[in-house]
């Protein structure tokens, strides 16, 4: 009796496969049929396929690799910096020589991740801007041990800084305006604020639809508004108040048009109210008008825009929590809505219903409202400030409530202000804020950034570090947002719900840049995904998603299977069938996409039932495998319909006629005995039966 040991290799993803020792009396075995050995694999077990041998026709793989696809593609410009650099190989890898193999990126090694054939360079970085890049990657191994004699090469180049020139801030989303008409957005989507027609949050800038015409943006707590060039108004989030101004109470995630007036000119969003000028210098308000924030002399709320008087000549707009601020073209000063602490700046703590003048002042140049406070700027450049001053955000040295204007101590020269907004535990520039009020940013001539609030010392201005040459500034529900002259986005505060934009959810004390590189591209959940029945087994197809290097398939006997109740079948092609199933039960069926960035959502759940009497697959009789020792043994053992340990891996008649074609031809397989761990076909071109070795 002689002894045969045979071993091959398989994905990492695998324990390392060994066959066990088989002994064959009075049967020879060639060198071909041992070669032959090496490069066959079992379905869900090495990445084989539809639970058949992978070499097919007993032909031995000597075809070194040969990369199918990159990303970025050969010759590819203006590619986005976070873009993953991508080899996809042309067969299933070796995962062991896949990522050991060499990766340079302009001369440089890189870091490399890998999953099925596909190889991810540096996949944690990433790429610096306006750069050419050449990758080359050497010493590739097939899982059949061929190498490639030659590097493979290609190059691409990134796109300049992405450029941003408009930015808001809401409760706790952003909104950017860049150079070329495109909208972007990031943080909270819970009521589809974002606009991008999901309720995800977003990390990072997310783009809002195709248009290229937008021309300006205002963001409320829970709700966006826009205009575009044409002078048409748009709206979209929460719509609780009627504050979106479509006629109705129903929220939008998408943008929607208001109206068909084309001359609108201006627009202010509050917590639940939005103002907006037309070009004929009229004013116009909707939403939320409990305190009278609308200012048409009602408490009722408007879902449509309402006319505010009939003045012509208004000029500025702000809209805080509960009041609203307004500039005319004369330099005087208005407000009207709630009053409580002061906000309103006309001495009393009395709401009022339509617009109040503050003072006789003529010499008011721009405006904005916080949660409770205002704040403004006069021609010569001194800020003003009146409401609540819990937090010291009027910064006159007190934390008095002020209900007239008081200039702030030692800031002149401001360009521009922010009022900003936060509630109860919210957290600015690091500190949490125990009560109800605001803050205030402040830019200087000079680009400078200055702060009042809860983080700077009663009333005392404070300058943010490393922020110069900033253009614009904004303020939300805890985070501060400002615009850089060379087009960067930096952003600071509360980080909940990714408002920041850089990626994370991190709570930041000092300003961060926003990750404003085109969004990762998670690949598209599978489409036309099907499911065929066939005897003891199922068949699943599906269609390329986009941005997709692999697929894996997670199936079932519950019908609300997921990726983490099913039975995972990993690098999957379609289409896929997964043999071994118990007869006459329906299977239900999900297929998730991959790439570099990570898992797709699922695709549609779908099922068949399968057919066939339980057994042998067709023939009654119950087949094993060959004993493999796999590292994934009870995935192959579900695979295949089995169970793992000493009595090997359970197959249908099909899977141990397939054996037998492919290295005993001639040899036929009964379709009534029951077979045991180590045999498939035996000598004498029979199946061998319980307690019997070849």
């Amino acid at each position: 009796m002689s002894i045969i040991k045979v071993g091959w290799t398989v994905p990492t993803h695998f324990k390392e496969a060994k066959m066990r020792n088989l002994t064959f009396p009075k049967v020879s075995m060639s060198v071909t049929a041992l070669a032959l050995l090496t490069v066959f694999s079992v379905a869900g077990c090495g990445g084989g396929g539809n639970g058949t041998p992978t070499s097919g026709g007993g032909t031995v793989d000597t075809t070194p690799p040969t990369i199918a696809s990159t990303v970025p593609a050969n010759g590819a410009t203006n590619v986005a910096v976070n873009s993953i650099v991508t080899a996809t190989f042309s067969e299933t890898m070796d995962s062991t020589s896949l990522t050991s193999a060499n990766y340079y990126i302009n001369g440089v090694t890189a870091n490399v991740s890998s999953k099925c054939s596909s190889a991810f360079l540096d996949p944690t970085s990433d790429l610096s801007p306006s750069t050419s890049y050449t990758v080359t990657i050497t010493g590739v191994k097939d899982s059949a041990g061929n190498a490639s004699a030659n590097p493979y090469l290609w190059t691409f180049s990134t796109s300049s800084p992405v450029i941003a020139k408009v930015i808001a801030a809401g409760g706790s989303h952003t909104i950017a305006l860049k150079i070329d008409g495109t909208l972007w957005a990031w943080g909270n989507n819970s009521v589809g604020q974002l606009g991008d027609g999901t309720l995800t949050n977003k990390s990072t800038p997310t783009p809002i639809g195709t248009a290229t015409n937008w021309s300006a943006i205002a963001a409320g707590d829970l709700h966006t508004i826009a205009l575009k060039t044409d002078g048409t108004l748009w709206a979209w989030g929460w719509n609780g108040n009627g504050q979106l101004g479509d006629g109705t109470l129903t929220n939008k995630s998408t943008p929607t048009q208001i109206g068909t007036a084309t001359n609108w000119s201006a627009i202010a969003a509050g917590s639940a109210h939005t103002i907006a000028l037309k070009t004929d210098g009229t004013l116009w308000a909707w939403g939320n008008n409990g305190a009278g924030q609308l200012g048409d002399g009602t408490s009722t709320n408007r879902s449509t825009p309402t006319q505010i008087g009939t003045a012509t000549n208004w000029s500025a707009i702000a809209a805080g929590d509960l009041h609203t601020t307004a500039l005319k073209t004369d330099g005087t000063l208005w407000a009207w809505g709630y009053n409580l602490d002061g906000q309103l700046g006309d001495g009393t703590t009395t709401n009022k219903s339509t617009p109040t003048q503050i003072g006789t002042g003529t010499n008011w140049s721009a405006i904005s409202a916080g949660y409770s406070h205002t704040t403004a700027l006069k021609s010569d450049g001194t800020l003003w400030a009146w409401g609540n001053n819990g937090a010291g955000q009027l910064g006159d040295g007190t934390s008095t409530n002020r209900s007239t204007p008081v200039q702030a101590i030692g800031l002149t020269g401001v360009a521009a202000i922010a009022a900003g907004r936060y509630t109860v535990g919210a957290v600015f520039e690091g500190y949490t804020v125990g009560n109800t009020g605001g803050y205030t940013v402040v830019l200087k001539n000079d680009g400078t950034v200055w702060t009042l609030g809860p983080s700077t010392g009663v009333g005392i201005p404070s300058q943010v570090g490393g922020l110069t040459g900033v253009t614009a500034v904004a303020d939300g529900g805890g985070h501060a947002v400002v615009l850089k002259s060379n087009g960067t986005v930096w952003a600071w505060g509360n980080n909940s719900y990714g408002q920041l934009g850089d990626g994370t959810t991190t709570l930041r004390s000092t300003p961060v840049q926003v990750n404003f590189s085109s969004p990762t591209t998670i690949a598209s959940a599978p489409a036309g995904v099907t499911a065929a029945a066939g005897s003891s087994q199922i068949t699943v197809a599906w269609s390329d998603a986009s941005g997709a290097t692999s697929y894996d398939i997670y199936y079932s006997t519950s019908p609300s299977v997921s990726t983490t109740t099913g039975t995972k079948v990993t690098c999957a092609t379609s289409p896929y069938t997964i043999k071994g199933l118990t007869a006459g039960v329906t299977y239900y069926v999900i297929v998730v996409a991959s790439n570099g960035y990570g898992d797709s959502t699922p695709s549609t759940i779908v099922n068949a039932t399968t057919t066939g009497t339980t057994g042998g697959g067709g023939g009654g009789g119950t087949y094993y495998w060959a004993n493999w020792d796999c590292g994934s043994s009870s995935q192959c053992a579900s695979l295949m319909g089995g169970s793992t340990g000493s009595t090997g891996l359970l197959c249908t008649l099909d899977d141990c006629n397939a054996w037998k074609s492919m290295y005993f031809p001639g040899a036929s397989c009964s379709t009534t005995a029951t077979y045991t761990k180590r045999e498939s076909v035996g000598k004498n071109g029979v199946c061998n039966k319980s307690g019997v070795d070849f």
